[in-house]
């Protein structure tokens, strides 16, 4: 129940920001259509409907159906509990890439230099590369809960 209840609460975020792109003062069609960094926050937005809402709902279905369809419990509450954790700490490295999307098109925007952009997003890279690491790792946590639970 916790993956569809995330799932629900992810995309209420998702259509909230959705909201924001028709408010002129963000300049978010702006950095978008910009130029290189308006793609890192487009990306975002995309890995975050697709992780923090779809894949959400779609564990959600398979922690319901796969034991009922194998007649048997799910082989462990504790890895869905880890698989459900990281894959929400995952979610962050969207919301870190959104903020890349953002300083960069807004420097963009305000016509910096590469160099000057460069410095101000390039501390992102670890974050985002731990969080997605975590999510990465949490889904395999769940498929393996999954295909244990189907074995059983």
């Amino acid at each position: 129940m916790r993956f569809f209840q995330a799932s629900l609460i992810h995309g209420i975020i998702a259509a909230v920001w959705t909201g924001l792109w028709v408010i002129p003062e963000l300049n978010l069609t702006k950095i978008i259509t910009a130029g290189w960094p308006g793609t890192f926050y487009f990306m975002a937005y995309i890995a975050y409907l697709c992780i923090g809402f779809l894949a959400m709902a779609t564990f959600g279905a398979a922690y319901y159906f796969i034991p009922q369809m194998a007649n048997k419990p799910l082989y462990s509450d504790k890895l869905a509990l880890v698989h459900f954790v990281l894959m929400n700490l995952g979610v962050i490295a969207s919301w870190l890439l959104t903020m890349v999307g953002i300083i960069g098109g807004n420097l963009l925007l305000a016509k910096a230099k590469t160099e000057a952009i460069h410095l101000a997003i390039v501390g992102f890279s670890e974050p985002i590369a731990i969080f997605l690491a975590l999510g990465v790792l949490g889904v395999l946590v769940g498929i393996l809960n999954l295909i244990l639970t189907a074995s059983k």
